[in-house]
C-alpha cells in the first residue's frame, strides 16, 4: 500500500453516532442549491451543527423550491428570526451562523439509522 501524502489534521471531525429524538439546539453551518433526484426542481440542503454535544456528526434540513413545499421553507427561515421577506428572494448564506432549535427524529434508511430534521423551528435567544 503506498503512503497517502495528505495532512488531516486541519479536517473538521464530522464523527459520531446518531443525534437522540428530540428538540435540539444547532447552528446553521452551510447551504447549497441542488437539484432534486427526479430533476424537476432545486432544493437547498443545510447543514446544521448540532451544540451542547461532543457528537459531531452533521445534520441536514432539505428545503424543496417546489412552489407546493415552500411552506417549509419559509417555516425554517422564520426560526432562523426572519419576519419579512424580499419579494426578491433571499441569500442562504445570510443564515449561516444563526443558531435555533430544531425537532430531531431517527428513521432507518437502507439498514441504517438515519437523523431527520423538521419543525418546528425556533430561534435561540440571545
Amino acid at each position: 500500500m503506498p503512503r497517502i501524502n495528505v495532512d488531516l489534521n486541519a479536517v473538521e471531525d464530522q464523527s459520531g453516532e446518531v443525534h437522540p429524538d428530540g428538540e435540539t439546539l444547532v447552528r446553521v453551518v452551510d447551504s447549497e442549491l441542488k437539484d432534486n433526484k427526479a430533476g424537476d426542481a432545486k432544493y437547498i440542503n443545510w447543514r446544521l451543527k448540532a451544540l451542547g454535544t461532543e457528537n459531531n456528526r452533521p445534520l441536514y434540513l432539505m428545503t424543496s423550491l417546489k412552489p407546493n413545499a415552500l411552506w417549509n421553507l419559509k417555516n425554517f427561515v422564520k426560526g432562523c428570526g426572519q419576519e419579512s421577506f424580499d419579494p426578491e428572494g433571499f441569500d442562504s448564506d445570510e443564515l449561516h451562523g444563526i443558531e435555533l432549535y430544531v425537532n430531531v427524529t431517527t428513521e432507518v434508511y437502507e439498514g441504517q439509522p438515519q437523523n431527520k430534521v423538521g419543525g418546528p423551528y425556533r430561534r435561540a435567544e440571545g
